[in-house]
């Protein structure tokens, strides 16, 4: 009977097994894990794609901070957060999980709603940032910041609210304004007031690029008897009882009525050109 203790050719191949296992582990450990530093982070380099945001709100100690400016570079994925309330700018770079302190000279705003950083922009590193959901918590000067998801806007708003509200799309709708796109060709006489209805998402890429000419239009329209209203809806749309009753399921949405009753509909697509699609409607229902 073999002695259990007895070396084999077979043992003999996992003590080697073992001991290659065991001398890699050792050197693992005698070897530093790559790490990310700081010349690799945003803040040392020039960025120009930053552009304002207004998917976020931003909170000191929770308190919002409402002339916080929050820009979004989709190259670096990160964010440059502006306030009066803050020294300098701060970079959130999620590819790190890291904050930075910026230098105030090293930025600045370019065309209304886009930020440019220069390269050695750093001030300060201030650490990593904690991820909760729908939030990015991290100390700054004692006091406990957060980067938040904005919830979405819901009801009846007038172009004058959003303007006011999301000041990215009062530039955009004076920057389409300038165009001759937005000009609306002669509209049909109407012996009736007429109410456009412009249904959105707050949270919609697609709305965000639409509702600003929508208004710029609506500007071009101020002496006519045509009246608009945005009325904002949540991610779900089915959650909003008018939505329902109004057969809405997809923003935008602009819904035209005549006293009352709707003569037509305009949808995503016709909506990008908003001033043809509005003369195409109408022409349409008052046929010359």
């Amino acid at each position: 009977m073999r002695n259990p203790t007895e070396t084999t050719p077979r043992n003999q191949r996992s003590l080697a097994a073992l001991t290659a296992c065991a001398v890699v582990a050792m050197l693992g450990a005698l070897i530093p894990a790559p790490a990310t530093h700081a010349t690799d982070l945003p803040g040392n380099r020039a960025v120009s794609d930053f552009e304002l945001t207004h998917d976020y709100l931003f909170e000191l100690d929770g308190q919002e901070l409402a002339e916080a400016e929050i820009y979004y570079s989709r190259y670096e994925v990160a964010y440059l957060v502006i306030a009066p309330e803050l020294t300098g700018g701060l970079l959130i770079s999620p590819r790190s999980h890291s904050v930075q302190r910026l230098r105030r000279e090293k930025f600045q705003k370019r065309q209304g709603i886009r930020a440019e950083l220069a390269a050695g922009a750093v001030l300060e590193d201030l650490g990593r940032y904690q991820r909760r959901r729908g939030e990015m918590s991290f100390p700054v000067d004692g006091k406990t910041a957060r980067l938040k998801d904005r919830p979405p806007l819901l009801g009846r708003h007038s172009s004058a609210d959003l303007r006011e509200l999301f000041p990215k799309y009062d530039y955009l709708a004076k920057v389409y304004g300038r165009s001759k796109r937005s000009e609306p060709p002669e509209l049909p006489k109407a012996d009736q007031e007429l109410r456009i209805r412009v249904y959105f998402g707050s949270k919609s890429p697609f709305c965000e690029r639409v509702l600003p000419r929508i208004m710029a239009v609506e500007e071009k329209l101020r002496s006519s008897r045509i009246r608009f209203e945005y009325y904002a809806l949540p991610p779900r749309i089915i959650d909003d009882p008018i939505a329902r009753e109004e057969r809405i399921y997809g923003v935008p949405t602009a819904v035209i009525t005549r006293n009352g009753e709707e003569i037509g509909r305009l949808t995503a697509l016709p909506l990008r050109d908003p001033a043809d699609a509005l003369h195409r409607l109408l022409t349409e229902d008052n046929p010359r």
